[in-house]
């Protein structure tokens, strides 16, 4: 068990290749910890917002928290796929080393909320 949900270290956030030579790829959270999670949010403007493409969004008009996915529940030991289509429309081309802000609560009434940086890895083919 975890003492400490402030220090929690169980998400992570992949793309993959869903079949051997094929063009189609998956954005992947992985609960890898032992909590099981409520209202997981997860800001990724910097892996699927403008500027993850190599754009100037300084004066594009946007929604606030129009990169935002919400997830009611994370089971430990899931995965659950946020996106998916070519290469280039599940995330930006060089997010391999951009670490994106989650925050979940441990509690079903979604009181305390706790926060993690997760990095974005890009590996081979989804297990």
């Amino acid at each position: 068990m975890v003492s400490d949900p402030a220090n929690y270290k169980g998400l992570h956030l992949a793309i993959y290749r869903e079949q051997p030579g094929g063009d189609s790829y998956a954005l992947v959270l992985e609960s890898v910890g032992p909590l099981d999670l409520w209202n997981v949010r997860l800001d990724l403007d910097d892996v699927i917002g403008p500027g993850a493409y190599g754009l100037d969004d300084t004066h594009m008009r946007r929604e606030p928290h129009a990169d935002r996915m919400e997830l009611p529940q994370v089971l430990a030991g899931t995965a659950h796929r946020l996106r998916k289509g070519t290469r280039q429309s599940v995330a930006g081309p060089k997010v391999a080393v951009t670490r994106i802000y989650a925050s979940f609560s441990v509690g079903t009434d979604g009181e305390a909320r706790y926060g993690q940086r997760v990095a974005v890895e890009e590996r081979g083919l989804a297990r």
